[in-house]
């Protein structure tokens, strides 16, 4: 086991069961003669233990570990504006519009059923990409990257009312994300907000 990934001890407290990691538990099923200490060895997937001495290795000797799960999740920009026509919008942006609609429009559902009312803004869905790799700061650093050529029309956008944002469907995983101050600053210099919803 000398090319283990690593190692982990764990004082044993409750006489059933211990938890050494996430997904693995570990200990005496009859309630009796509970190790004082557990040596777990984790390589790859695999968990190797062994309490006391070697002799002692038992039911223990092997157990199956699961990866951790990344998230995954799908990004899009939201672009709005009280009036400028979406058609310009697009222009604007430089990507093809998802969906879109003008200020005025009848009200309708993705797949056309009208609703009652007309739309008070103009509004494009443009789809930039998602992942199941959990690296989403980078995702959005390289987006970021791309709308740095449109940076003027962003400004003037924003300047005269509109409002351009990231959405963001997340699907959690087993582990989070850090937007660091490059980024999140990499955004504000854009004017760019960033709206994120969970999906469970």
């Amino acid at each position: 086991m000398a090319d283990a990934d690593a190692r982990f001890w764990a004082i044993i407290a409750d006489p059933l069961f211990h938890p050494i990691v996430p997904g693995l538990l570990l200990g005496d099923p009859s309630g009796a003669g509970a190790p004082e200490r557990l040596e777990v060895v984790v390589s790859g997937t695999a968990a190797f233990g062994h309490v006391g001495n070697l002799s002692d290795v038992g039911r223990l000797s092997m157990v199956r570990l699961s990866e951790p799960m990344a998230f995954s999740y799908r990004v899009s920009l939201q672009v709005r504006h009280p009036d400028i026509h979406p058609q310009k919008l697009i222009d604007g942006i430089g990507l093809p519009a998802a969906r879109y609609w003008a200020a005025g429009d009848e009200r309708m559902t993705p797949k056309g059923t009208l609703l009652p009312g007309t739309y008070r803004e103009s509004y494009c869905l443009f789809n930039l990409g998602e992942g199941e790799d959990g690296e989403l700061a980078s995702f959005l650093r390289r987006t970021l990257v791309e709308l740095e050529q449109v940076a003027t029309f962003i400004s003037d956008l924003r300047g005269t009312g509109g409002q351009v944002s990231y959405y963001v469907s997340w699907y959690p995983g087993d582990h989070g994300e850090v937007f660091d101050v490059e980024l999140l600053a990499g955004m504000a210099r854009l004017k760019i907000d960033l709206g994120i919803e969970p999906v469970c």
